[in-house]
């Protein structure tokens, strides 16, 4: 009797030990950490999408950071400077007077060897209220100028001031190539995501491969913009090298149970581009207008086509420097993969 008691006893033991695994696990299961890749060609704004997590999911930047980016926005503004007035000539874009192109010169010829913007305070504040150098950079699209540009030429005076901190969107509108591989884990909603950036340029494609193990959904972006780009190492499309690389994605064996989100970013400027230069100049076959809408369905449609999936693709207009809008276009996208593939798959 004694014997028996003591093996239900421990019967009973073992049976709520198996339970409380049991409940674990299922919560476990509950909170799995889910793994987006974030993936997409150079000047995308994929690495700007990642900073924007930072800011809408994380603790932001630390003034550190901030010090950090302070020096990289201080070149970027040099630099776009250099490259605007080095393309006005190049499209007959001429000085509005002798004391603009003298301030151009002395800017070209002493800028490489002096890295300290107060150094040319008058010659640039002068310079960014002229006609010519306007004009030019209107046309920044023809010549690849940066998006920031003019975020950061209408912001002379405060970047310049000695107690200049950066804002967040100064950080957005910073450029900076990526290099390696950079995570950020953060909560959405019930499920904990942990969010990988991974260079875009040619040379680190390479890497993309070692971090496909247990990929969850692929984040692939591209910049609309880039259906009138080339790319100067291949003499390509920008907008069909990033089909071909999304078409090769999706054909990965590594990725065949992963969703896959497609964010068509720079939709702000697509809208204007679009009624300057037609689809056509990428697509030759796009009969359509020069509408925003029927111009950008007809990209992601390229994008759907490409995928050849059955499910689980899902394209979203955005631009990713404008915080408001892309919270809200991540927190729509997001709930749909979630709710329709994740389930599906039996993380959710």
């Amino acid at each position: 009797m004694g014997c028996s008691g003591s093996r239900d006893i421990l019967l009973q033991v073992q049976q709520q030990h198996s339970k409380q695994i049991d409940k674990e696990i299922a919560s476990e299961k509950k909170v799995q950490k889910l793994k987006f890749l974030l993936l997409g060609v150079s000047e995308s704004g994929k690495t700007t999408l990642f900073r924007q997590m930072r800011i809408l999911h994380s603790n932001g930047f630390s003034v550190s950071e901030r010090t950090y980016y302070k020096n990289v926005i201080i070149d970027n503004l040099m630099q776009y400077t250099e490259v605007v007035l080095r393309n006005m000539p190049l499209l007959n874009i001429p000085f509005d007077d002798e004391t603009s192109e003298t301030y151009a010169n002395v800017f070209l010829t002493k800028a490489r060897e002096c890295q300290k913007l107060l150094d040319f305070e008058a010659e640039l504040k002068h310079l960014y209220c002229t006609r010519g150098f306007q004009a030019c950079v209107m046309k920044g699209q023809d010549y690849s100028l940066g998006d920031g540009a003019q975020h950061l030429f209408k912001s002379f005076d405060r970047i310049a001031s000695p107690d200049y901190i950066p804002s967040d969107q100064d950080i957005l509108y910073s450029r900076v190539i990526t290099t390696g591989v950079t995570e950020l884990s953060f909560k959405f909603r019930a499920s904990n995501l942990c969010m990988v950036d991974v260079g875009g340029q040619r040379s680190e494609r390479m890497k993309w491969i070692h971090c496909f193990d247990n990929v969850t959904a692929i984040i692939f972006v591209t910049a609309m913009t880039f259906y009138h780009q080339m790319n100067d190492s291949s003499d390509m499309n920008k907008l069909r090298e990033s089909l071909l690389i999304f078409k090769s994605l999706c054909a990965n064996q590594y990725l065949s149970k992963s969703a896959f989100l497609v964010f068509l970013n720079k939709m702000d400027i697509f809208k204007v581009m679009i009624q300057r230069k037609s689809l056509k100049c990428c697509f030759p076959r796009y009969k359509g207008g020069k509408s925003f809408i029927e111009s950008a369905e007809y990209i992601a449609c390229q994008f759907e086509d490409a995928s050849r999936r059955n499910r689980g693709v899902y394209c979203h207009y955005t631009t990713v420097t404008d915080t408001e809008n892309f919270d809200r276009v991540f927190d729509t996208s997001m709930a749909i993969l979630l709710e329709k593939n994740l389930a599906v798959t039996g993380l959710l």
